[in-house]
C-alpha cells in the first residue's frame, strides 16, 4: 500500500485526489480507487492540501515548498502553478462562488486571497502562531476560518470584491510613485 499525506473527495463523490510527500497527485476514481490519470508532479516538495471547487471543475493543491497549483479535472493536469506563501502553503479552499481561492501559511501571511481570473494575491491576511492550516470559507462566502499549530480557531471576515478591488487599485498607484 502506497503511503499518502493528504487527500480529498470531489463534491459529487465520483473522484478522490491523493497527494504524496513527493510533490505529486494521483486521481482516482471514488467508487473504486482505481487510478483515473497518471500521477502528475505540480510540486517539488509535500502535498499539504487539495480541494475542489464546488462545480468540480477544477481543483487546487499547496505544498510545503509554498507553491499553489491549479488543476484541470477534465485533463488531471495543474493548468498553473505558483509561488503562494514564502514559508509554505498549508491550506486551501474554494469560495462558495468560485471566484476566489484562500491559501494558509504563518503569521504575517496567514492566509491569502487569490482571484482565480488573474491568479493575483490582492488581499494578504495576518494570523497569530505557525502553520496556520485548514483554511475554510463560511457557507455564503463572508468568512474565513483556519487553525495554527496551537489548534487555535482564527475567524477574518472575508473582504467583499469591492474591497479587494480597491486594494488592488492602491497597489496598483502605488507601484507608479515617482520620487524627485
Amino acid at each position: 500500500m502506497e503511503s499518502y499525506w493528504t487527500g480529498a473527495v470531489s463534491p459529487d463523490g465520483r473522484l478522490l485526489a491523493v497527494g504524496d510527500r513527493a510533490g505529486t497527485v494521483r486521481w482516482l476514481d471514488g467508487e473504486t480507487g482505481e487510478p483515473l490519470a497518471t500521477p502528475s508532479t505540480a510540486h517539488h516538495y509535500s502535498v499539504s492540501k487539495i480541494a475542489f471547487c464546488r462545480e468540480g471543475t477544477q481543483a487546487a493543491s499547496t505544498a510545503d515548498e509554498g507553491t499553489v497549483a491549479i488543476w484541470d479535472l477534465s485533463s488531471f493536469q495543474p493548468t498553473d502553478v505558483f509561488r503562494g506563501h514564502m514559508l509554505g502553503a498549508h491550506g486551501v479552499a474554494f469560495s462558495p462562488d468560485g471566484r476566489r481561492l484562500a491559501t494558509s501559511s504563518n503569521g504575517r501571511e496567514a492566509i491569502k486571497l487569490w482571484d482565480l481570473s488573474t491568479r493575483r494575491e490582492p488581499i494578504v491576511l495576518a494570523g497569530q502562531g505557525s502553520s496556520i492550516g485548514g483554511a475554510v470559507f463560511s457557507p455564503d462566502g463572508k468568512w474565513l476560518a483556519a487553525r495554527n499549530g496551537k489548534n487555535q480557531l482564527q475567524l477574518w471576515q472575508a473582504p467583499s470584491w469591492e474591497e479587494i478591488e480597491a486594494a488592488e487599485e492602491r497597489s496598483k498607484s502605488a507601484n507608479y510613485v515617482v520620487k524627485p
